[in-house]
C-alpha cells in the first residue's frame, strides 16, 4: 500500500514510516511530497496519508502523528 506525507522529514516523518512497516504494512511504500499536495496524491493515488493537516492520521489531542499510529493501530509492543 502506499502511504504519503509531507516532503522534507523530520522526527515525525522518520518515525512514522518505521512504525508503519515494522508494525502496520511492511510492504508499504512511502511517498513523500509537497504539504499541500498531500491529499490530493492520496485521493488520486489510493494513498493513506499520514502527519499532513488534514491527512488521515495526523496530530490529535495532544499526540503526534507517530502517537495517532500507535493508537489506531492499537500497537502494544513495549518497545
Amino acid at each position: 500500500m502506499k502511504w504519503v506525507t509531507r516532503e522534507h522529514p523530520r522526527t515525525d516523518r522518520i518515525a512514522c514510516p518505521w512504525l508503519i512497516r515494522k508494525f502496520i504494512d511492511a510492504d508499504a511504500e512511502i511517498v513523500y511530497v509537497p504539504a499541500g499536495e498531500v491529499l490530493a496524491y492520496a485521493e488520486r493515488e489510493g494513498a493513506t496519508s499520514f502527519d499532513a493537516p488534514g491527512a488521515t492520521y495526523t496530530h490529535r489531542d495532544g499526540k503526534c502523528s507517530f502517537e495517532t499510529l500507535i493508537e489506531e493501530y492499537r500497537i502494544e509492543d513495549p518497545a
